[in-house]
């Protein structure tokens, strides 16, 4: 598998957004004075959990479990699609689907990726403010 060539569905990882500006564009809306305070407040709580659910992904990784796999890249997965980064819901959304199929090898190989993922999308948000 290449991360930067097709997924699992065939989109191209490299050619999605990191930031859907839609979604964004949404969570503004969201917040009473069309101020950025809920945006921030979304970035504070990514920045802490995504690491944490990274980190369950490996522990699942190192375990065998792909049941487990499979729940910490759907977590991942959420709340990076709520925030709008496409790319990394994507390597999420295939980390979940190869460990629902019961392959680990495709995970394993998405997980620098994810990390990667993670550190550019932070950047993106904290620009975009």
């Amino acid at each position: 598998m290449n991360v930067g060539g097709l997924s699992l569905s065939g989109v191209r990882v490299s050619e999605l957004p990191i930031i859907d500006p839609k979604q964004l564009d949404m969570l503004r809306e969201l917040d009473p004075e069309g101020a950025t305070e809920l945006i921030r407040e979304l970035i504070g709580i990514f920045e802490e959990d995504a690491p944490l659910r990274v980190a369950d992904l490996k522990a699942a990784l190192a375990a065998g479990s792909a049941l487990e796999a499979g729940h910490a890249a759907h977590a991942l997965k959420g709340g990076v699609a709520n925030l709008g980064l496409a790319r990394l819901a994507e390597l999420a959304r295939q980390a979940e689907h190869a460990a629902r199929e019961g392959n680990l090898a495709p995970v394993a190989a998405l997980v620098a990726p994810i990390e990667a993922g993670i550190q550019e999308g932070l950047e993106a948000l904290k620009a975009g403010l």
